[in-house]
């Protein structure tokens, strides 16, 4: 006796497997694509993409161009972009840190119009990576890899362009793709993106020039002045943060948050300060306590202040002051003399 397949049963397994493989590429295909939301996209930031990749000496240009910059080469994903000093004297660029030219790009919106798709950081409110100049002398080239546009649902020219001084050059443009939303400025979500992708040097360097730069008063600078204190804390910049939160207080007079921020600078600074001494770390914290009780007088800071109090109070419902009070010289960044009971 020997078994037979059932022809039938194989053609319905198949037609099952063929049809439940199906309706998964669909499934597939529609969660790739109908989930982007084309028109909440955030600008293009990544100016920091184009690495130096050659440095030389170039003929005597002809032209009337002194600086010059032109795509060398287009292929693939990356445009090849040469920038020429044909000056007498040497020109000065910004590099990056990490070796990194830096131009960003422009496109032709449907009114005819040059738009940028990339932002200067720098330029507008401080850019998050320290800069760095480099020379160029006549004649001298570099050319860096740049990120071609291909992708998106808009066809234009696109263009680099680069800051010199108090002007601009623009290269020669080449053809490619976006999406229309690229031509919206970044918003302030693009803060979050630089302070969660940085190194913490970056992020303090980065909001010290959006305090700088951010003149009017509002609840977004005072954002900056809390997240930089909070940075200096962390690297243990105890003096630097100080100096912030008083500025922080001298610019908003009306708010307690700068008492919070200055409790929060001295009871993390305590164990520092003194990593022996729980006495001397009492003395610190009852700083910050005197701090954060200034702090529950303001309705902005009211909350946030408790809370810290709170978190606290055990330390002192433990401690035995004594009936008399002292004066005790803090020293470490503190460097001031306090009067208290607990000694």
């Amino acid at each position: 006796m020997y078994w037979v397949p059932d022809c039938f049963l194989a053609q319905k397994l198949v037609f099952d497997f063929m049809y439940k493989f199906t309706l998964f590429f669909l499934f597939l295909s529609h969660f790739s694509f109908s989930q982007l939301d084309p028109e909440s996209c955030i600008p293009e930031s990544d100016i920091w993409n184009g690495k130096t990749i050659e440095k030389g000496k170039d003929n005597p240009n002809k032209k009337k161009k002194k600086i010059y910059l032109h795509i060398q080469d287009d292929i693939g994903d990356f445009i090849y972009l040469k920038l020429t000093n044909h000056y007498k004297k040497k020109i000065k660029y910004d590099h990056l840190e990490n070796g990194k030219f830096i131009v960003i790009q422009e496109a032709k919106n449907k009114n005819n119009e040059w738009k940028e798709i990339e932002y200067f950081y720098f330029e507008k409110e401080g850019f998050p990576n320290k800069t760095y100049l480099r020379s160029l002398k006549k004649n001298e080239y570099i050319i860096s890899r740049q990120k071609k546009y291909i992708e998106g649902d808009y066809s234009c020219d696109i263009r680099f362009k680069w800051k010199y001084k108090n002007r601009f050059i623009y290269s020669d443009s080449y053809r490619g793709k976006i999406n229309l939303c690229q031509f919206k400025p970044p918003k302030d979500k693009d803060v979050k993106f630089i302070l969660s992708n940085y190194s913490i040097f970056d992020k303090i360097e980065f909001l010290k020039k959006r305090i700088k730069h951010t003149t009017k008063k509002s609840d977004k600078k005072n954002l900056y002045f809390q997240q930089l204190i909070l940075f200096l804390i962390r690297e243990k910049k105890f003096d630097e943060a100080y100096k912030y939160a008083k500025k922080f207080k001298k610019k908003s007079p009306k708010s307690g948050l700068p008492h919070v921020s200055l409790g929060k600078i001295y009871v993390n600074s305590a164990r520092h300060c003194y990593p022996e001494d729980e006495k001397m770390q009492l003395i610190i914290l009852k700083l910050a306590f005197d701090e954060w009780k200034k702090g529950l007088a303001y309705e902005d800071s009211k909350k946030k202040a408790q809370t810290l109090i709170d978190r606290y109070k055990h330390i002192f419902e433990n401690a035995k002051p004594s009936e008399h009070t002292k004066k005790i010289k803090i020293k470490c960044w503190i460097n001031k003399t306090v009067e208290t009971r607990y000694f």
